[in-house]
């Protein structure tokens, strides 16, 4: 038995497969993150049964199940549409299910080619996919991945045959289900309880899951020179089919024909191809004659899904000879004549040839002369453009083409473009600058030259080296610039370079990212009224205001006091609202018009100057009465004020200090008077500071 395993051990086409297959249950990768060690499942309802996959998702716990085997209960949850309040359980396996003993392998081996790669992986003794090692350190790498490899093969013959995927421990046939009723399926290790912990696998399924299996995307046909590569989309059911074959039909797609032994596992597309398609290449026996392909879904319960439609198609003849354009005239300034050499030998092969341009090598062609008969070798081009590239291009009698290379034919032209029109554009603050102009019209335009100057009467300087293409230009301006506006230019200019004449010039404000020089103080000096300031405004062009700001010395706070725009010509200012024994500091801050603040002016501090003399006390009430007297009330809020002074004149008796009373009295009562004599008062207020306010309007009171 052993001799006829090893006989399949190195099943020739299966080598040509990708390694490490990752089947449709999730065996593990080779990436940086590895799964956690368990057991992936999944169902299929069929009409009368419920077919069961599952498979490890690492190489070390299939080898581990491989010697414990695995336990399968099923749960009844779901009875014709109604929950079970206690689910049903169903034990399935009387002993955990094993991979079949290796005798049990040979009479499935003669006739599923799947089964002598699942024998092998499980029991060969060795799993090289090649003896052909250049050194020993490959025979190192190749016997460190041999459990991969033995684990990969496994699960791809699993998917590839129901069969053998039930004597590789790997699949089950549950034939005791009933319609109406709703199972989870419960799939875990059989291994000791010591050994490496596995994630149990579940699945929920019944009976009334049951569905058809979907028809594949039709494939795309691209044929050639006896060959096809078909292309189809696997997204749309890579839940269902892990693998596919191609067959092809040579007999008008009566009988059909598997092109593969092997099917086409549904793998990572090469590199540059879109990854939802799968590709297939196959080589046609002969061209001229129709061929019809379809595809075939494989499901990894071992099922065939119904074909796809059928495409078809014919391989063609390469054109053996290529055209070469070999001479070119210009006729009268408005017409081209072009000749071309091909090889008559070939002639048979073709339908004719066609004549195309465009403004550039690579540019797109157009077609300009069509349907030029086989024989002819010359055609004319009546309305050129400026500048042209031809191409010849011979056309087989199957629509093959091939074309000579690009062939450079110029007009005389001395005539040039107008200058472009709304010409505009902006700086930002980064000093990136965008330009926009209308397009020209003129059909030979090669392009539009930029130019740059400092100031407008100036000569302008050429910024780019090729022609603009477009109408949209961007530069980049340094930061610091001793101007304040950046101007430019443009010309277009033609495929013959012919120069247009300049544009307006567009003057672009640059960014102002230069705070304004600060102003300089003058003078500051504390008067009677307040405090007076002078000062030399900013130098900076751009100024906008100037701000004055004031706080009391030894202070935290800046307080604004005053704006100055900085069209002002008188440059002085007096602080009134200030106190008389406090210092006070002043600066000041030129704001430009960015909004841009220059460093604040270096700091004055100044005292108003105190004369002693405070403000005068108003005016005075007076009433006697004769109980108590001549009574005198007034009204002061200066604060500071240690009492208040009265002053009384009568007769021949001059104004003089007569009584005081507390700061807080603001009231005097003059019990001292006699009748018939008049009185006449002042108050003056005494401050604790030695100042002193002027006398208050006189009163005068006469004594009946």
């Amino acid at each position: 038995m052993r001799n006829t395993i090893e006989k399949y051990s190195l099943f020739t086409s299966l080598a040509l497969l990708v390694l490490g297959i990752q089947t449709a249950i999730g065996q593990g990768s080779e990436g940086p993150v590895q799964p956690k060690p368990g057991i992936k499942a999944v169902a299929k309802a069929g009409k009368n049964d419920i077919r069961l996959r599952w498979a490890p998702n690492q190489p070390t716990a299939w080898q581990l199940l491989n010697k414990h085997g695995y336990w399968l209960e099923r749960f009844t949850l779901v009875r014709n549409g109604k929950q079970l309040d206690t689910p049903e359980r169903v034990q399935l396996s009387n002993a955990p299910i094993k991979p079949a003993p290796l005798e049990n392998w040979e009479a499935l081996v003669d006739t599923d080619k799947y089964a002598a790669i699942a024998a092998q992986a499980i029991y060969g003794e060795t799993f090289d996919l090649s003896e052909n090692y250049s050194d020993d350190i490959m025979q190192v790498i190749n016997k460190s991945r041999e459990l991969e490899q033995r684990f990969s093969f496994a699960l791809f013959a699993a998917d590839m045959s129901a069969a053998v995927a039930a004597q590789s421990a790997l699949g089950y046939v549950d034939k005791t289900v009933k319609p109406g009723e709703k199972y989870v399926y419960r799939i875990y290790s059989a291994a000791p309880e010591n050994t490496v912990r596995l994630d149990t696998g579940y699945v929920f399924v019944g009976l009334d899951d049951y569905r058809e299996l979907p028809v594949p995307t039709t494939p795309e046909a691209e044929y050639s020179d006896l060959s096809i590569m078909l292309k189809w989309n696997r997204i749309h059911h890579q839940d269902t089919y892990t693998a596919y074959k191609v067959e092809r039909s040579d007999d008008g797609g009566n009988t059909y024909k598997a092109i593969t032994e092997l099917p086409i596992v549904n793998t990572e597309p090469p590199q540059g191809f879109p990854p939802q398609f799968m590709y297939k290449l196959d080589s046609l026996p002969r061209n001229n004659e129709e061929y019809f392909y379809r595809v075939v879904g494989l499901t990894p319960f071992g099922e065939t899904g119904p074909p796809s439609e059928a495409v078809s198609g014919i391989g063609r003849d390469e054109v053996e000879a290529h055209p070469a354009i070999s001479k070119a005239e210009v006729l009268g300034g408005k017409a081209v004549k072009l000749e071309w050499f091909f090889d008559d030998r070939y002639n048979y092969q073709l339908k004719g040839f066609r004549l195309s341009r465009a403004s550039s090598a690579r540019g797109k062609y157009e077609t300009v002369g069509d349907n030029i008969p086989v024989g002819t070798r010359e055609v004319f081009d009546k309305k050129p453009a400026t500048t042209n590239y031809y191409r010849i291009t011979a056309i087989g009698k199957y629509g093959q083409e091939t074309s000579s290379m690009p062939y450079l034919v110029q007009m005389i032209d001395s005539i040039p473009p107008v200058a472009p029109l709304g010409l505009i554009g902006k700086v930002d603050t980064t000093g990136l600058v965008t330009l926009n102009w209308k397009p020209n019209k003129e059909e030979d335009l090669l392009g539009y030259r930029v130019f740059r100057s400092n100031f407008e009467e100036d000569e302008f300087t050429q910024i780019t080296v090729s022609p603009v293409e477009g109408t949209v230009f961007y530069d980049t301006l340094a930061k610091k610039s001793l101007t304040d506006k950046i101007f430019y230019k443009i010309k277009a200019v033609d495929r013959h370079y012919n120069p247009s004449g300049f544009s307006s010039a567009a003057g672009l404000e640059r960014p102002d990212l230069t705070p304004p020089v600060p102003p300089v103080f003058t003078k500051a000096e504390g008067t009677k009224e307040g405090i007076g300031l002078a000062w030399e405004p900013s130098s900076s062009a751009d100024v906008k205001d100037h701000l004055l700001y004031r706080k009391q010395a030894g202070g935290s706070g800046w307080a604004l006091v005053a704006v100055f725009p900085a069209t002002d010509t008188v440059k002085i200012y007096k602080d009134t609202v200030v106190g008389l024994k406090s210092y006070y500091e002043y600066t000041m801050i030129a704001v430009d018009k960015n909004k841009l603040e220059s460093k604040p002016a270096q700091p004055v501090m100044v005292k108003r100057l105190d004369t002693g003399l405070r403000e005068s006390i108003g005016k005075l009430f007076s009433k006697y009465d004769e109980a108590t007297g001549v009574s005198l009330a007034w009204e002061y809020d200066l604060e500071g004020v240690e009492r208040f002074v009265v002053y009384r004149a009568s007769g021949t008796v001059s104004l003089a200090p007569y009584g005081n009373v507390a700061d807080d009295a603001k009231r005097f009562v003059d019990r001292g008077v006699k009748a018939g004599e008049t009185y006449q008062y002042k108050v003056m207020a005494v401050f604790k500071d030695g100042g002193k306010s002027g006398m208050s309007e006189p009163t005068a009171i006469t004594i009946e």
